[in-house]
């Protein structure tokens, strides 16, 4: 009875969090030190991915916006796929780093000037006339003809994700990925890509003035032929990459050393998985990836990746009826809170996916028409009001 209750009162604080727009967790998510002193070093704001930051949001009254008059557009470059925050330089003075398809810019904080740009050898370079019609195209298209159309005409041009998920570290350097087609594999016929790691800094240190300048970069194994989709930084300083095959490839923050793992090897019966989102850590080496059909817990212990029941690593097979769950995990709950990982599970109506992170509670009983204990908890998603 107890356990049941449980479940209602669980079910009962995620839909009260959802229907008031924030989740009222008392204790947040523990800061990493190796990444920038920022609110937002990185693509979904910190490591535990939650996308979401300790400062208030606007406090005005609600208006609508004049897109010419309240709205500061700026040419910083075709499909950005996101701009994290750096920390403080020796002035004070913070910077945007940006990433596209065909360049790296820095943008200054405060006036949203164009520091610097950066071409990137072997990308076609775009101008904003592209963007610009791309846009014009779309207001003549509706919802499902636009979507269509996009992914016919624009997604060839965004070959990997590699771009969306970037890292600002402790030095205010930024890192990202690369994925280039390089062949097609015989057997599946599915694309094969040599990936790399890529470091970019000011050209004088420590001057947010100054230009771009590509520190370092090293090419990721051949073990590695999925595109990249996904980056993070663990709590020992080591970056973390997922490619869409499912490997997990840690490197050290200097480049130095590499590990590299295959999801796949922890399920049974499967040789190769999807995976179409980032990865997810906890201070603990606690690494989440949410593949097509499998939840799964891998932990890095500094030197290697470990995968048994011992060390703490756990897969949990959730329900799916597309190319799996379009989320990256989320970790909700610290300290003496409960302790899950959040995902949506892909399927034709979405829902939301609770499971525990690491202990099962003694005596839990998953929620109806699931077998796995690990399943905390199952909401629908909804786009009414709750009530």
């Amino acid at each position: 009875m107890k356990t049941k209750l449980k479940q209602v009162a669980l079910f009962s604080s995620v839909m009260a969090s959802m229907a008031m727009g924030s989740v009222f967790a008392s204790n947040p998510a523990p800061l990493n030190p190796y990444l920038a002193d920022s609110n937002n070093p990185i693509g979904h704001n910190n490591s535990a991915q939650q996308t979401s930051v300790p400062g208030a949001g606007p406090t005005s009254p609600s208006r609508v916006l004049d897109p010419y008059q309240d709205v500061t557009w700026l040419a910083s470059g075709t499909f950005q796929f996101g701009q994290p925050t750096s920390g403080p330089y020796p002035d004070g003075r913070r910077v945007l780093w940006g990433s596209g398809i065909d360049r790296i810019v820095k943008i200054d904080y405060e006036t949203h000037e164009v520091l610097s740009t950066y071409k990137l050898p072997g990308r076609d370079y775009l101008n904003m006339g592209m963007g610009l019609e791309v846009f014009e195209k779309l207001d003549t298209l509706g919802p499902e003809e636009g979507l269509k159309w996009i992914f016919q005409n624009i997604a060839p041009l965004m070959a990997d994700l590699s771009g969306a998920y970037t890292v600002i570290n402790s030095d205010n350097e930024f890192v990202i990925g690369r994925s280039d087609l390089i062949g097609t594999d015989p057997v599946d016929d599915s694309d094969i890509f040599r990936s790399s790691i890529n470091v970019y800094g000011d050209e004088i240190e420590g001057d947010p003035d100054s230009q771009i300048k590509k520190y370092d970069t090293v090419n990721l194994s051949d073990e590695v032929q999925g595109s990249l989709v996904g980056m993070n930084m663990t709590f020992d300083g080591w970056y973390m990459m997922i490619a869409c095959d499912g490997k997990l490839v840690a490197v050290s923050k200097r480049l130095r050393r590499m590990k590299t793992f295959d999801i796949a090897s922890m399920i049974d019966g499967v040789d190769k998985v999807t995976v179409r989102n980032s990865v997810t850590i906890d201070k603990d080496g606690g690494i989440y990836v949410a593949a097509e059909n499998y939840m799964v817990k891998v932990i890095w212990d500094g030197k290697r990746f470990r995968s048994s029941k011992r060390d703490g690593a756990w897969v949990a097979k959730y329900p799916n009826e597309t190319k799996g769950s379009g989320s990256t995990p989320s970790l909700m709950g610290y300290d003496n809170e409960d302790q899950f990982v959040v995902i949506t599970d892909g399927k034709e109506h979405m829902g939301i996916a609770l499971f525990w992170r690491n202990e099962i509670p003694e005596g839990w009983e998953p929620p109806e028409g699931v077998n796995d204990p690990r399943f905390a908890g199952y909401l629908n998603t909804s786009m009414t009001p709750l009530h």
